[in-house]
């Protein structure tokens, strides 16, 4: 997701709507059958239950939709400022003060909120927060501080997460990143689980880091 909009923003293209809900990801790598919408425990046609995979064996792409507010500038060191109060994420600091805006800016506090949201604070019940993710914290921090000026530019967002990335032991990538509403006895009693599956990737030669480039599903694309 970082490395999207780092693309973007690249090509001097500001998303301007870059939360949650307009990030979706490739189903055909997870599931053998179509979901269906309203239960994805089921299938599309409601004939049974679903079968999926994990994303470590199964990898996959995501995608930015909905570019209805995308708007294309002659430059993102010096874009034009737009009023506040566009998008979806309405908790951008300079929204909230009312202050014309930097859309560059803005995108990069909407993406970092995303995980703020979905994984360090949670929004229960929907995207509770989770264990293992502290790494990120201060990244998360930085690409939401109150002041544009400070966050980071999308190019720094993707050098600082490898950088974090690469520092982190082998351990630490395949660690259990679980539900925080679960008690800490239930993460603990779990976790003989976990690791077995771990050492049979480790014995398979699978990867941590999932690489969407590797499987099948988007070989001949």
């Amino acid at each position: 997701m970082f490395e999207g909009l780092q693309f973007m923003h690249s090509l001097n293209i500001a998303h301007n709507d870059a939360k949650d809900t307009n990030i979706m990801m490739d189903w055909h790598p997870i599931f053998d059958f179509p979901p269906h919408g309203a239960n994805p425990a089921r299938k599309a046609d409601w004939s049974g239950l679903i079968t999926y995979h994990n994303h470590t064996t199964h990898p996959v792409k995501h995608y930015f939709i909905d570019w209805n507010l995308s708007r294309k500038y002659d430059s993102v060191d010096n874009p034009p400022l737009l009023p506040p109060g566009y998008g979806g994420d309405q908790t951008v600091p300079e929204f909230k003060r009312n202050e014309m805006c930097n859309p560059f800016a803005v995108d990069v506090y909407c993406m970092g909120n995303v995980i703020q949201r979905r994984f360090i604070d949670g929004i229960d019940p929907w995207g509770p927060a989770r264990r293992n993710v502290e790494f990120l914290n201060d990244l998360i921090s930085d690409m939401t501080h109150d002041d544009p000026s400070k966050r980071p530019t999308m190019d720094e967002v993707v050098s600082r997460f490898e950088k974090i990335r690469n520092g982190l032991s082998w351990w630490k990538l395949r660690c259990r990143v679980s539900d925080r509403r679960i008690s800490l006895f239930w993460h603990l009693l779990y976790s003989p689980i976990h690791w077995a599956v771990q050492l049979s990737y480790i014995l398979r030669r699978i990867p941590a880091i999932p690489d969407y480039t590797t499987s099948s599903t988007y070989s001949s694309t």
